[in-house]
């Protein structure tokens, strides 16, 4: 029997484990090892071609488990046929797999296949790798590396480069580790372990400076859970239900709530349908309680839909923020030309919503200025710096039912806390069924509900004012070292030899 090469073992193996780092498992330390165990296998790999299999072997493993709740969103919520669902997921984890299949590529074609050069090289063309796996085709910058040191010493380094930067770290470490186990050298080893050593203590000493300072009296709070089921939400005639359940839950936290905060579509109706009786209704709770309402809903403008939350206070008018970033196949459906037939198929509510091109701004509350993101957008940092610095607290509203019982929820929320890391400030996020919670600006989580119950999180909130590295200059430079750092390695630096005389 012909037993399995070394390389693509390593790979697979390492893939597998690697969705175990994040949450809710949360074995961060794992991680590195992960990606020791990918970079060892590229070490071993003789050529191009095997480099490349080993990733996208290790890219079935992550991603295959990592982000298998996407067949419940096709297949429960989209009543999509459960064989046709399968198909789709597969076919969308090959994808995301390719990625580090190029990543393994272009590690034997750019770098030296050892040494010092490959063990600095691959981690930097690994940043690379995940920096455009957020961009391209709208970006999925999901089960990055670095989201797995949320809530550990080496996610500090969040502030300064945002999440680009924790994955540096993580994978120049596992590449430290990778060339020390199979060099076996002690020279190498001390190396690795100097340089380890000054990481953490570059992560300890980082996570010491505070970037921002408090501005203005902490603000009292209510996170309202609605866990109203997806086959009420979007029925007809539960409208009224749904409004009186979410001023029932809110009511619970009067008197000394400030500021009221409903998750993405609570109230699941267009606007104009809203504003003769609703959202009149809206105000007069508000102005009796003395407090002001963050809202989800959708607006209509038109032929026009956008995912929206509304801010509504007493003596002001309605402000809105406009979801940017959407969800393909899930909010829209690119190129509808072609793929029409299938949203017909597919009947998800709010698949036809429009993406806002317009300029945004904080929504204000009680005083304060509150930088508002829609579910999905979150995962992208630069969609959440875009409101900073005006904005003194963060906030998510979400729906994150789309994905059942499944681990899609507490990952989410761990990307909420890199961008509350990354920006220095209190991220509240709400959400409909789970996970609601309030976390502050190191990433820690102060609050949270249990999942699948209707309940309202009161919490005191800091709001912060300033600019962190990160808000400062984004993962721009973070990117730059990476690239940098790839063209350095594939230079073969003259080596001067002393002569002796005789």
């Amino acid at each position: 029997m012909r037993l399995p090469r070394t390389d693509l073992l390593l790979a697979t193996t390492a893939g597998v484990l690697a969705p175990f780092a994040f949450s809710p498992f949360t074995a961060a330390p794992l991680m590195i090892l992960c990606a020791a165990g990918l970079f060892g296998s590229w070490r071993i790999a003789h050529t191009a071609r095997a480099r490349a299999l080993c990733g996208f072997l290790f890219g079935l493993g992550m991603f295959g488990i990592g982000v298998s709740w996407v067949y419940i969103s096709l297949h429960r919520f989209g009543d999509m046929d459960r064989m046709l669902a399968i198909v789709l997921v597969v076919l969308f984890v090959m994808f995301l797999a390719l990625f580090p299949a190029v990543i393994g590529y272009l590690s034997a074609r750019l770098l030296p296949p050892r040494g010092m050069r490959a063990t600095l090289g691959i981690p930097a063309l690994w940043v690379i790798g995940e920096w455009l796996r957020g961009r391209l085709f709208t970006g999925f910058p999901w089960l990055s590396f670095g989201y797995s040191q949320t809530g550990h010493i080496l996610g500090s380094f969040g502030v300064y480069g945002g999440v680009y930067a924790v994955s540096f770290a993580v994978a120049l470490i596992g590449s430290l580790l990778a060339g020390a186990v199979l060099e076996m050298r002690r020279r190498t080893a001390a190396f690795a372990v100097a340089v380890t050593v000054v990481i953490f203590i570059g992560a300890f000493a980082g996570s010491r400076i505070s970037w921002v300072r408090p501005t203005g009296t902490p603000i009292r709070v209510a996170l309202v859970q609605g866990d109203v089921s997806d086959s009420l939400k979007w029925g007809p005639g539960e409208l009224g239900h749904i409004v009186d359940r979410y001023l029932r839950l809110t009511a619970r936290a009067v008197p000394g709530t400030r500021v009221a905060i409903w998750p993405e579509t609570a109230i699941p109706e267009y606007l104009s349908v809203l504003e003769p009786k609703v959202i009149p209704k809206l105000r007069r709770f508000a102005a009796r309680h003395h407090m002001d309402l963050l809202v989800g809903l959708i607006e209509d403008r038109g032929a026009r839909a956008y995912n929206a939350v509304a801010s509504i206070r007493t003596g002001h008018r309605l402000r809105l923020y406009r979801k940017r970033h959407l969800v393909p196949f899930g909010e829209y459906l690119p190129w509808p030309h072609v793929l029409s037939p299938l949203l017909d198929y597919l009947h998800i509510p709010m698949s036809g919503l429009n993406a806002w091109h317009g300029t945004e701004a904080p929504l204000p509350a009680d005083g304060q200025e509150l930088g508002v993101s829609i579910c999905y957008e979150d995962v992208f940092g630069r969609d959440v710096r875009r409101l900073l610095p005006a904005a003194t607290v963060l906030v998510n509203v979400s729906d994150d039912g789309w994905y059942g019982h499944s681990v899609a929820r507490y990952q989410h929320l761990q990307i909420a806390r890199m961008r509350a890391i990354e920006n220095g400030r209190f991220m509240l996020s709400d959400t409909n069924d789970g996970v609601t919670a309030v976390i502050d600006k190191n990433g820690r989580v102060l609050k949270r509900l249990p999942s699948f119950k209707p309940a309202v999180l009161s919490a005191s909130v800091q709001p912060y004012s300033g600019k962190t590295p990160y808000v400062r200059f984004g993962s721009g430079p973070t990117v730059a070292l990476s690239i940098l750092t790839v063209l350095l390695a594939r230079t073969r630096w003259p080596v001067r030899r002393s002569k002796t005389a005789g």
